[in-house]
């Protein structure tokens, strides 16, 4: 898979700023007109001249409707967003559990320090 980088383009929906596209299964490098999925919020977009993105014409919207290679990518995406969700969850709990084992060790040495004078 081969990743294309191109000047940032804020995403037509939320706004997050895309810089680059890749494909799955080959190493297709974007054209104008070509449809692509915002990493953050999975918002179908084209490809505009100026390799900006634009939100689908309607005549588009109903061609990738049926496209079996979007849908795949979408699956991809959510399972892709979902372990990252998964992954975040996961090392809040780690660093949150530290800081309370933290926090209780230096409790235990304050009272001991206090306590021995």
């Amino acid at each position: 898979m081969k990743t294309t980088r191109f000047p940032p383009t804020p995403c037509v929906e939320c706004g997050a700023l895309n810089d680059s596209a890749a494909r799955l299964e080959d190493d297709c490098v974007p054209k104008p007109g070509d449809m692509t999925i915002c990493f953050d919020c999975h918002h179908l977009m084209v490809f505009a001249d100026d390799m900006t993105t634009r939100n689908p014409t309607d005549e588009e919207i109903v061609a990738i409707a049926g496209d079996e290679d979007v849908i795949r990518h979408m699956r991809t995406l959510g399972r892709y967003k979902e372990l990252e969700r998964r992954a975040v969850a996961a090392f809040t709990r780690l660093v949150e559990e530290a800081n309370a084992k933290t926090g209780s060790i230096q409790g235990q040495d304050s009272v001991g320090s206090s306590g021995g004078g």
